[in-house]
Formats: structure tokens, sequence, C-alpha cells
């Protein structure tokens, strides 16, 4: 949770269907009536995300924030990583609750872990704090909850029960 908005990640390693399975969770809650947003990490800067000489490459180049791009097919806005950015961009999605990618190693924030056979590097859960969950594609080490990625409906039903909703 970040603050009063209750947040659920999905981490694992690179390509083996985190975002995939955001997507569909994302789908079957909006379905369900459920108000979510969806927070990305990278590793990326947000300068090389804009580089170039772009006015908003400017404007992040002098640390000016909070902005915003408005282009004829979306928004974007930027905001300085504060310790509540996710409270933040809560509030700005005015959303009932967030799913997040990434964000393994902030501790209070519920997680499911993606691992993928022949992808993924070990598992995580091990590794990290506060993993509620794991889908994956093999034989599932002693973990309960455990997932298949075809049981996007019980997954969606355990992310509505971590969320409160």
């Amino acid at each position: 949770m970040s603050g009063n908005i209750p947040c659920l990640s999905f981490v694992g390693f690179h390509n083996s269907g985190k975002t995939t399975l955001l997507r569909t969770i994302s789908r079957i809650l909006k379905d369900k009536g459920i108000r979510i947003g969806i927070v990305k990490s990278t590793k990326h800067s947000l300068l090389e995300l804009e580089s170039g000489n772009t006015d908003s490459g400017k404007f992040k180049r002098d640390g000016l924030f909070p902005h915003a791009i408005v282009a004829k097919d979306g928004v974007s806005i930027f905001l300085e990583k504060e310790a509540d950015y996710l409270e933040k961009i809560g509030q700005i999605f005015q959303v009932e609750a967030m799913l997040l990618e990434g964000f393994k190693f902030i501790d209070h924030i519920p997680k499911i872990e993606v691992h993928r056979k022949g992808i993924s590097e070990g598992y995580l859960f091990h590794k990290i704090a506060n993993v509620r969950a794991l889908v994956t594609d093999e034989e599932a080490p002693a973990f309960n909850p455990s997932f298949s990625f075809d049981e996007v409906d019980k997954i969606a039903d355990f992310c509505l029960k971590i969320l409160g909703k």
C-alpha cells in the first residue's frame, strides 16, 4: 500500500511475462469495474527516455518538476521522485488501486513474482520482501499460492483480495 491507495507489484526477470500478465489482469479488473492505475518502473533515467534537444528534455535537465507534455495522442506527467511519489501518482490518476511493474526493493509493497522457465535466473521470493504469490510455467517450489500463467481469473481474484477489493 502506498498511503491510502493500495498497490500490488508484479516482479520478475526481464522477459518473464510481467507486462503481459499485468495487462491481462488490469483488463479483467477494469471489466469488474475497478479503477486501476498502472505504474512501470524502469532502469532508464528520464533523460535517457527523453533525450535530444526537445523542450521536455530541457525541462527535465533543468529539474523543473512537475511538468506535463500534451500531445495529440496523450498526456505525460513528470513528477520529482520524492518519498510519496506513488501516492501522488494515484491521486493524479484518481484510482481505487494501482498495479505496478517492478519496484522489487520497496519492501512494504506486496508482490507477485512472475517466473518463466529458461528465462528467470532462479526465484526472487528468497531474496526480496513481501512476495505474496508466484506465477510460473514450471512445477512450483514450496510456495503458496502458486499459479500457472493460464489461471488469469484466479490471479485476478487473488489481486482483488490483496488490494482489499
